[in-house]
């Protein structure tokens, strides 16, 4: 990877420690004010709707402006919120100020992702993109350990405003770490990295809505944007449903009580790290399949999901979530590097920013439907349901690339390591739009 690229995973893992060490403080201090979850689901609501409703905009100013400046002016206003955030914290405030500020992070943030998935093309080769995603998706697991785990040590210790002011610092250091970014601007009529026929894309004038508008336009209009939107979407949604009903499953069916419900996210943490990195061999492997594979990972999720619905105990429940986290990160890296390779380089961030914004939509309608699920079936058959929708985006998108117009299968063996036993390289193990079959 390029020394630029190393500095921008810096300053996204440093930021990123912040904000989750932010959102449990947030949670956990609102809760400890009020005793009331509804006031949770409202911190949570104030922390989440601004990157639902401003995403698709904030995107298309990214992709109109200097992204590496945009990303710093986002974590200098960042910062001065989650300064104002630690002295209402401190000064015992009411908790609508908190929340006030809650949103106003948000809207402040909301340019930073979009413009960072945008960038990524710009600092390393079209062949270390899935990479440099895995790396991205790593960073950000680690960060959702890490992150957590202090605020947990310093809530228990009564520092409660230290939480925020600490987000605070982060954001000006991740700042200081871009400072040292050097990228050049796309220019809107800039082709995408796959090369082949390109089809004239739609004019970037006018108003931020229009923008907004013709990225729209530019995934309608491409197969494979809108394969890979219909999956993060449906994988947004049945992971909503899932994080309701995970609380239920670790006091109800794992055995690990309600203090256990770190455990059972730290297991999707672990999962996900891995697959990030498993990833990156398979689009290596698979050159040609990359929707494929990412229709592959949905259906892998969505079993997981389904899976903890017929067992009992930890010592089941631990592999499903770890096999769940594993299929949902590798589904995200497959899927921005299928973004960043086959949109045009003008429109990347707001196509980025309204599948984001969809997938964080999707994320909170599954939420709402997994506490409706679970007080209509109940808690087995709801597990059950909220995979089905991931399960068939994920088939959907195999049958319809198993059709005859389909490249021709690779090889995966590399990825398994079997060439290196003589008894082993008769065996391959190779890839169909179907999925995956031995053959001798």
């Amino acid at each position: 990877m390029s020394g630029m690229f190393a500095r921008l995973c810096a300053s996204f893992a440093i930021s990123r420690f912040g904000d989750f060490l932010y959102n449990t403080a947030l949670v956990v201090v609102v809760l400890q004010r009020t005793g009331s979850p509804r006031w949770v689901a409202l911190a949570i609501a104030a922390r989440i709707l601004p990157f639902v409703l401003i995403t698709p905009f904030a995107a298309v100013v990214a992709d109109r402006v200097d992204r590496r400046r945009l990303m710093m002016a986002s974590d200098a206003g960042r910062s001065l919120a989650m300064l104002a955030a630690a002295i209402a914290v401190g000064t015992r405030a009411p908790v609508w100020v908190l929340l006030v500020v809650a949103t106003v992070a948000s809207l402040l943030g909301t340019p930073f992702f979009a413009a960072l998935t945008a960038t990524v093309p710009d600092l390393v080769a079209p062949e270390r993109l899935s990479k440099a995603n895995a790396a991205l998706s790593s960073v950000e697991q680690l960060a959702g350990v890490a992150g957590p785990v202090t605020a947990a040590g310093l809530l228990a210790a009564g520092h409660d405003g230290l939480c925020f002011a600490i987000n605070s610092v982060t954001f000006v250091v991740s700042a200081a770490v871009l400072a040292r970014v050097r990228v050049a601007r796309p220019t809107p009529d800039a082709p995408a990295r796959v090369p082949g026929p390109q089809r004239p894309e739609p004019a970037d004038e006018g108003s931020v809505l229009r923008g907004a508008a013709a990225g729209v336009t530019v995934v309608l209009s491409h197969r494979v944007l809108r394969r890979v939107a219909l999956l993060r979407w449906a994988m947004a949604f049945s992971v909503g449903v899932q994080a309701v009903l995970l609380p239920l499953v670790s006091r109800d069916l794992a055995g690990t009580g309600e203090a256990g419900l770190g455990l059972l996210e730290a297991c999707l943490g672990v999962g996900g790290a891995l697959g990030a990195v498993l990833a990156v061999r398979l689009v290596r492997a698979c050159p040609g399949r990359p929707v494929s594979l990412a229709g592959a990972a949905a259906v892998l999720g969505a079993l997981a999901m389904a899976g903890q619905s017929t067992v009992g105990g930890p010592a089941a429940t631990y592999p499903l979530l770890f096999a769940q986290g594993m299929a949902t990160v590798a589904l995200l890296v497959v899927s921005v590097t299928v973004l960043q390779q086959h949109a045009p380089r003008g429109h990347l961030a707001r196509i980025d920013g309204l599948l984001a914004g969809l997938g964080l939509a999707a994320g909170i309608a599954g939420s709402a439907a997994g506490a409706w699920l679970h007080e209509l079936v109940t808690l087995r058959p709801a597990l059950a349901l909220s995979a089905v929708l991931a399960a068939g985006a994920g088939l959907a998108v195999l049958g319809a690339a198993a059709r005859p117009s389909a490249p021709a299968s690779c090889a995966m063996t590399p990825i398994l390591g079997v060439g290196r036993w003589p008894w082993a390289r008769r065996w391959t193990v190779s890839w169909t739009g179907c999925g995956t079959a031995w053959r001798r």
